[in-house]
């Protein structure tokens, strides 16, 4: 008799060098049944990534050396990171930060400090998003395999 294999809880990587923040991060997140692992600088997020993909990236912007923005733009380069949702969440809520933050490739915004509940919602939101992509992207390949075969 096989043991029931459990569902693997979906992996969130929160990147901050404020050691505060992301224990708050990790504890709302937490909390959503989420797992957690921290990076506290851009290259560790990049170093990370590549060799376990998360399944959500909640970026701080203003970290020594490489800038979140930077690092958004380096991780969606990695293989599997063009899909994984990246939200940027600073204290910069300028309009020019918010869009550079899109245009280097981040799929949501949020200022901070933020509350951990809109934090993990946000977060639960953007999982559910993902998914339902990763599913129709798993269904138009299925579809134009039986395309190729007819």
């Amino acid at each position: 008799m096989t043991s029931p294999t459990l569902p693997t809880l979906p992996l969130a990587l929160v990147v901050d060098d404020d050691p505060t923040f992301c224990m708050l991060s990790r504890m709302s997140l937490e909390q959503e049944e989420l797992r957690v692992e921290e990076a506290n600088s851009g290259q560790a997020a990049i170093d990370f990534a590549a060799s376990t993909m998360p399944d959500i990236i909640v970026l701080d912007v203003q970290m020594p050396g490489m800038d979140g923005f930077i690092a958004c733009q380096r991780l969606r380069k990695l293989p599997g990171g063009e899909f994984v949702p990246i939200l940027i969440m600073t204290g910069l809520d300028d309009v020019d930060s918010i869009a550079k933050a899109y245009e280097m490739g981040a799929t949501d915004f949020i200022v901070k400090p933020c509350h951990g509940l809109i934090l993990s919602q946000r977060v639960r939101y953007m999982l559910r998003a993902s998914q339902n992509l990763s599913a129709l992207r798993s269904s138009e390949s299925r579809l134009a395999q039986a395309q190729r075969i007819a």
